[in-house]
């Protein structure tokens, strides 16, 4: 994996992400038709990035907190039966979460908390994909691959040179459904 499956952060200055290469949560299919489908789902995905600088005295923050994710999708599926290959496109949209902070310096190495507002909490974009469904027994198994253009980032420090979040972000994502 490259650091596109990272947790949408990109180093910029003195920032260092932790990549967190996992995102979790529950999906919901409803079948239209044959071959018609609309998926919502509720994604999670953990972040956390380390600045550090020397403006008078040395210091450092790491910023933690979760990114959560509501696709809503159409998709097509190719044709009927055990495998069903598809594409799927709709609006998705992203929410900043249980931000904290964590300061220290070397005056002082108590770590000092504070929970920071996103330059924005929710964005917006559109997201595309295609996979491939298949079922073993009442289980279905869908692998797909997904693209999703932001609207804007929830983190925004470019006037400083800093970090800011992907507007492109590419997902591997493995859905398991009853």
């Amino acid at each position: 994996m490259t650091e596109s499956f990272d947790t949408g952060f990109i180093y910029r200055g003195t920032f260092v992400p932790t990549t967190s290469r996992y995102t979790v949560g529950p999906a919901l299919e409803l079948r239209l038709n044959g071959r018609f489908g609309a998926e919502f789902s509720a994604l999670y995905q953990p972040f956390s990035f380390q600045e550090s600088g020397i403006i008078g005295v040395p210091s450092s923050r790491k910023t933690t907190g979760g990114l959560w994710q509501f696709p809503v999708l159409l998709r097509y599926s190719f044709f009927e039966g055990p495998i069903r290959p598809f594409v799927a496109v709709g609006p998705s949209f992203q929410a900043a979460a249980n931000i904290t902070a964590s300061d220290m310096t070397v005056v002082d190495p108590t770590p000092v908390i504070s929970h920071p507002e996103p330059t924005r909490r929710a964005i917006a974009g559109v997201a595309a994909g295609g996979g491939l469904q298949f079922s073993i027994g009442r289980l279905r198994i869908s692998p797909e691959l997904r693209y999703t253009r932001w609207g804007a980032e929830n983190f925004d420090f470019t006037q400083t040179n800093h970090v800011g979040t992907k507007l492109n972000q590419f997902q591997v994502l493995v859905a398991v459904m009853f």
